[in-house]
């Protein structure tokens, strides 16, 4: 930039010798003027640049955490409506006597009796759940973008 600038007042000098004017601090504070004026142009649109640049972050910023919170919603509903299940099966898992466990078996409806009515409950605590993520606006079309 310096080689620019003295390229440039030499060209400057040479063109005041074939005037003959002999006015070179007019012409230098010109120069420099014009010079002060471009670096503040450049300054204001660094600026503008710079405000934009953060705009696009928060926006990026504000996307990110939408998605997200969009995975979060999903996977907390999947583990929400698995844990009926997992109460039950870690009741009967216990070494314990359980009305319809091997010890009190119950034959209401065949062999299968106790899984019967576990799956039964278990979809049923998974429905209401469904229907209260849905009431509460957690499940609808537009969140399953």
């Amino acid at each position: 930039m310096t080689k620019d600038i003295q390229k440039f007042l030499d060209e400057k000098d040479t063109q005041r010798q074939q005037q003959g004017s002999n006015n070179s601090v007019d012409d230098l504070v010109l120069f420099f003027s014009d010079l002060n004026d471009h670096i503040s142009k450049v300054i204001e649109a660094l600026d503008s640049s710079n405000k934009t640049i953060g705009i696009y972050q928060d926006t990026n910023f504000m996307l990110s955490n939408d998605k997200t919170n969009r995975a979060l919603t999903v996977l907390t509903i999947m583990f929400t409506l698995t844990i009926p299940i997992t109460v039950t099966s870690a009741i009967y898992g216990m070494n314990v006597k359980i009305p319809g466990g091997n010890e009190m078996p119950w034959t209401l409806l065949g062999s299968y009796t106790t899984f019967i009515l576990l799956l039964i409950g278990s979809a049923i605590a998974s429905l209401i759940m469904l229907w209260s993520f849905y009431h509460f606006g957690w499940i609808t079309a537009k969140s399953r973008k």
